[in-house]
C-alpha cells in the first residue's frame, strides 16, 4: 500500500543540535534570526500537502504559532493539513483551531488513546486514525493517511524523537536541513535524530545530495534523497 512521501525539514546547528538545551525553547529567533527566516521560507516551497510534527512541539507552540510557519507558498493553494501523533491525548485542539493556517488536522492515535479524547476529537471536528495497540503504529497510520485523505507528501518538522522513529522505521524519503552557523554542544541537547542505537549497519540511511545552497548570514541549505535499499 502506498504511503505519503516524507521530507524531514529541520533547522539545526553545525553539530546537529535542534535546541540550545533539553526542554527549553530553541532561542533560534535570538541567536540566528536570518537562518530562521530562511528555514520557514524554504518550508513554504516544499510543495507538501501536510505537516507532520510531534505533540510536544504543538503543545509548546499552542500560544505562539505564527502565520509564516505554515501558510502555503502560493496564496491560491490550500494551506497544508497538520498531522500529529498523539497517543496520550495531550493537544488542545480548541486553541489550535483558532489559528486559520491549517486547512485540516489529523491526530494519529492508538487503541490505548483515552476514549474521552477520541470523543473530544469528534466534537472538535478533528480527523483521527487509530493504528497500533500500545503506541501509534507509524507505518499503518501513514498508509491510512494516504488511503483516507490522499495526502501524498508530508514535511516532518520534528521533534527529534519523531524524526528518530521515522529513521529507524525506514520511513524517510528526503532530508532537508538548514544549518545555522552555530556550534552548541551539550550532553542532553536534542539532535536531528533521537533514535535507538543501531543494531545493524543495514539500518543506516544512505543519501544522495540533490541540492545545496548558501543562504544569507552564513547558513547553508542541504537537501538529500534517500537511496533505496537493495
Amino acid at each position: 500500500m502506498p504511503r505519503p512521501w516524507i521530507i524531514v525539514h529541520c533547522l539545526m546547528s553545525v553539530d546537529a543540535r535542534l535546541t540550545t538545551a533539553r526542554r527549553l525553547e530553541t532561542h533560534w529567533e535570538e541567536i540566528a534570526p536570518t537562518a530562521v527566516h530562511e528555514y520557514y521560507r524554504l518550508a513554504r516551497h516544499l510543495g507538501v500537502q501536510g505537516i507532520l510534527t510531534s505533540a510536544s512541539l504543538i503543545s509548546l507552540a499552542e500560544h505562539t504559532l505564527a502565520e509564516r510557519d505554515i501558510v502555503a507558498s502560493d496564496p491560491r493553494q490550500l494551506a497544508p493539513a497538520i498531522v500529529v501523533p498523539d497517543n496520550r491525548g495531550r493537544i488542545n485542539w480548541t486553541l489550535i483551531k483558532r489559528k486559520p493556517w491549517f486547512r485540516s488536522a489529523v491526530a494519529l492515535c492508538s487503541k490505548k488513546t483515552p476514549k474521552d479524547y477520541l470523543e473530544y476529537l469528534d466534537e472538535e471536528g478533528i480527523h483521527y486514525i487509530v493504528a497500533g495497540e500500545e503506541h501509534v503504529d507509524l507505518e499503518a497510520a501513514l498508509d491510512a493517511l494516504w488511503e483516507r485523505y490522499r495526502i501524498g507528501m508530508l514535511a516532518c518538522l520534528g521533534g527529534a524523537q519523531l524524526t528518530g522513529a521515522l529513521l529507524r522505521r525506514g520511513l524517510i524519503d528526503e532530508i532537508s536541513v538548514v544549518i545555522a552557523p552555530l556550534a552548541i554542544g551539550g550532553m542532553t541537547t536534542p539532535t536531528l535524530f533521537e533514535a535507538s542505537d543501531l543494531t545493524s549497519l543495514h539500518q543506516i540511511l544512505r543519501l544522495r545530495l540533490s541540492h545545496f545552497m548558501g543562504l544569507e548570514g552564513g547558513a547553508v541549505w542541504l537537501r538529500y534523497e534517500v537511496i533505496p535499499k537493495e
